[in-house]
């Protein structure tokens, strides 16, 4: 039969059926058997004031596993206050490894703070040090420039060959031929003038009436020399040929500004056998003579065929006029195909 005690007459033995008052907003649900003292003393620190107990289950435990009386305090308490607490040794090295496992400064890294301290300072100083000491530089150059100067060292420079006068003025030397040429030698009749008064009045008189002195009669023949014509007659051809180009040149740009179906505009039948093309450079002149482009690899001008296939009929500024199998188009410049 069940009965009901507080939890001051519990003994070591007996067996807990339920709790039947407690404190505290949490309800305690404790039941079994109890085992030792400082199980009492468990359930008086939680709260319980009574309990409910069966006397005919009741056990009588061995005098070894029934503890002495409290000694005043629990385990939590003694852990509360601290009596478990031991001084902490730990191994240097190892805690060396492991910091330098986690990238962390070790105990033994850690600088000192006079050693903080004593760096900074001594780095404030260099910086004030340092300044101050290209500020007086920068303020006394006018002092110690001067000595820097004249203590330079002097280059000896030696005297440079001597270089003949000629060749210093820049004026070509002659020299002197010892062989007699047709000139030499046939002799040339000294005609000494004497100015006279008379012809003096008479040059004059001429001066004042407007008479040409210098002219040549029209019947006198003007013996020139066979070289000197052939090289008049040559200059005379190349102007007319320049003129002649440059005359042709607006016909050409009149053809040129004409509208000339582009590349991509081509029937499909001719852009399908067209041959590969990559210009690569492109160079306009106002001569047609300087016009080129460079395809495939070859430079080519107005004229000529590219594979034998395509005609380049003219070079412009910004595009090439083609020609193949009697169809006209262009290509802007520096394109591929």
């Amino acid at each position: 039969m069940s009965e009901c005690i507080s939890v001051s007459q519990l003994q070591p033995g007996m067996v807990i059926v339920r709790i039947t008052e407690q404190n505290g907003p949490v309800k305690i649900k404790k039941s079994g058997l109890v085992t030792s003292n400082d199980m009492i003393r468990g359930l008086s620190e939680m709260g319980v004031l009574a309990v409910e107990i069966d006397p005919e289950q009741t056990v009588e435990l061995e005098a070894e596993s029934v503890t002495a009386e409290p000694t005043g305090s629990t385990q939590t308490q003694a852990l509360l206050k601290g009596q478990y607490d031991r001084q902490g040794h730990y191994d240097n090295q190892l805690a060396d490894q492991f910091n330098r496992n986690l990238f962390l400064p070790s105990v033994q890294g850690i600088p000192s703070m006079w050693m903080v301290y004593f760096r900074q300072s001594l780095l404030i100083i260099m910086i004030v040090l340092l300044g101050g000491g290209v500020g007086f530089a920068g303020a006394t150059y006018t002092l110690w420039w001067p000595l820097y100067e004249q203590s330079a060292p002097v280059v000896e420079q030696q005297a440079a060959p001597s270089i003949p006068t000629e060749i210093a003025t820049g004026k070509p030397t002659q020299t002197v031929n010892t062989e007699p040429t047709e000139s030499d030698t046939q002799p040339v009749p000294a005609q000494p003038v004497e100015e006279t008064p008379r012809a003096i009045e008479e040059a004059e008189d001429d001066i004042s009436e407007g008479t040409l002195l210098t002219q040549t009669p029209d019947d006198e023949p003007v013996q020139v020399s066979p070289e000197i014509l052939r090289r008049f007659n040559q200059a005379v051809e190349a102007l007319d040929n320049e003129s002649s180009s440059r005359d042709e040149t607006p016909q050409v740009a009149v053809r040129q500004g004409s509208d000339v179906q582009r590349i991509d505009q081509l029937p499909v039948r001719v852009m399908t056998t067209l041959p590969t093309m990559t210009f690569s450079a492109h160079m306009y002149a106002s001569r047609p003579s300087d016009r080129w482009v460079r395809v495939n690899g070859l430079r080519l001008q107005e004229g000529d065929w590219i594979d034998d296939k395509v005609r380049i009929v003219n070079i412009e500024a910004q595009r090439v006029i083609l020609e193949y199998q009697d169809e006209v188009f262009s290509m802007a410049a520096l394109t591929d195909w």
